[in-house]
Parts: C-alpha cells; sequence; structure tokens
C-alpha cells in the first residue's frame, strides 16, 4: 500500500468511529451535570437569544463582559418564570491583570426548577439611569429537560 492508501484507510476508520460514537450517544438520555456555564461575548443582534438545555435541579451560569468602572452593570429585564428558573446569584469578578480601565465578568447563576421553558433577558446599562435604554441587550431561552 503506497502513503495516501493508508492516509485514507486511517481518516474513513475515524471517521467510523466518530459516526458511530455519535449515533451511541444521539440515543443516550442526557447525563446530568452539576454546573452549566455559557459565556457569551453579546452578539451584534440582541434579537438572538442564546438557547440553554439544563437538567431539572441543575445550576447553571451566563458569563458577560463587565467593566463598572465605566458605571454599567448587567441587570435582569425580566423575571423569568420562578417555577421554572430561579435566579440565584450574581457576581463581578474583576480582570486578572490589574490595569486601570480594565473590564472583567459577571456571572450569573440561575437553577433550574422544574421541566419547561423560560426567558431570561439580561441588560447592559447605568442603574441610575432610569429612561436610558440599555447600551446592550442579551436573550436566552432556558429549557430545564
Amino acid at each position: 500500500m503506497n502513503a495516501f492508501s493508508i492516509k485514507t484507510m486511517v481518516v474513513s476508520i475515524l471517521l467510523g468511529l466518530a459516526l458511530a460514537v455519535g449515533c451511541s450517544a444521539a440515543n443516550e438520555q442526557p447525563q446530568p451535570v452539576d454546573m452549566i456555564t455559557i459565556t457569551t461575548t453579546v452578539p451584534a443582534s440582541p434579537k438572538s437569544a442564546i438557547p440553554i438545555s439544563v437538567c431539572e435541579g441543575c445550576q447553571f451560569s451566563i458569563t458577560l463582559p463587565s467593566n463598572p468602572t465605566t458605571g454599567y452593570m448587567w441587570r435582569l429585564n425580566n423575571q423569568p418564570d420562578i417555577t421554572i428558573v430561579k435566579h440565584i446569584d450574581n457576581v463581578y469578578n474583576a480582570p486578572k491583570v490589574a490595569m486601570p480601565g480594565a473590564g472583567g465578568e459577571e456571572v450569573w447563576t440561575f437553577q433550574g426548577l422544574k421541566k419547561g421553558t423560560a426567558q431570561i433577558v439580561l441588560e447592559y446599562a447605568r442603574p441610575w439611569e432610569k429612561d436610558v435604554p440599555p447600551i446592550k441587550s442579551q436573550g436566552f431561552i432556558v429549557t430545564v429537560l
């Protein structure tokens, strides 16, 4: 056999294994995990909600870039359906490199309570500016399995 046919055979075997693993995984039930973390840079279109799937009882967190030195912080635009999703906590993590004006990230933690779908909308705004629209907004569609 030449080098080309060996490479072709190896690639075929690897693809076959990947398909076999993918097919067997697709037939299995999702395995519960302790924590799911979604990190986003907030897409240009705030209309596009990011889907999140989580098991009943599992916590998940949404991590967003944030810079409170500018006065902006993330806030909940809506209270998600509290029978399906519960807001646990939100914290700001400073940047790892201490530079004046450098931003960090906000971590919002929620818990999936029971099966169903709920919407979470987070807005990036200054809390004291009551009649000013947020400069960023991001929606999430949470499906509790």
